[in-house]
């Protein structure tokens, strides 16, 4: 069978409760510092859409930066964290009133919201890759209307995703993945 998504849903097992504060450079990520920094593997999949969800009232707001993964060339016994990280770019978004419904509420609970309004800004990485290999543009739905807004990336240019989450206003933060064949 194959490993593509079909549809499914994943939902990251990091749960962001405490504002991250970075201890390096601008730009540059540490894999094993923050519980937000997981990478989430995308298979065979060629894009992917993200709905980013977080804890707190309406209208309550927290930031997602999107890193992609790229695994350094060597052999199968090199380290998981063997991986050459970039900078995708950033999500900002507030919360509306859509709680989390469905499957995703077994995993994430009644007090989740969708995020409604979503501002993407893209790096210039991102930006370079996306106009010298034709990969289509990354882009946001943002209805502000208490529907669920997301980011689509229909071409990612890594193996594998991180999300470093900082917290605004909202109390905690997460995010639901919709890989795309």
């Amino acid at each position: 069978m194959n490993p593509r998504s079909l549809g499914r849903q994943l939902y990251s097992s990091s749960v962001i409760t405490s504002a991250f504060t970075p201890t390096l450079a601008a730009g540059s990520l540490d894999l094993t510092t923050a519980p937000s920094q997981r990478i989430v593997n995308l298979g065979d999949a060629r894009g992917f859409l993200l709905e980013v969800i977080g804890t707190a009232a309406n209208n309550q707001t927290l930031d997602v930066d999107v890193y992609g993964t790229l695994r350094v060339a060597g052999n199968y016994d090199d380290l998981p964290t063997d991986y050459e990280v970039f900078h995708w770019g950033t999500i900002n978004a507030t919360l509306g009133s859509n709680t989390c419904s469905g499957s995703l509420l077994t995993a994430a609970g009644t007090s989740y919201r969708y995020a409604d309004t979503i501002t993407w800004t893209a790096s210039s990485f991102c930006t370079a890759w996306e106009t010298a290999y034709g990969l289509g543009t990354t882009a946001s739905y943002s209805p502000a209307d208490n529907t669920i807004g997301y980011l689509i990336v229909p071409n990612f240019p890594a193996q594998g995703i991180i999300l470093n989450i900082t917290l605004g206003t909202a109390t905690g933060g997460n995010a639901v993945f919709s890989f795309q064949a």
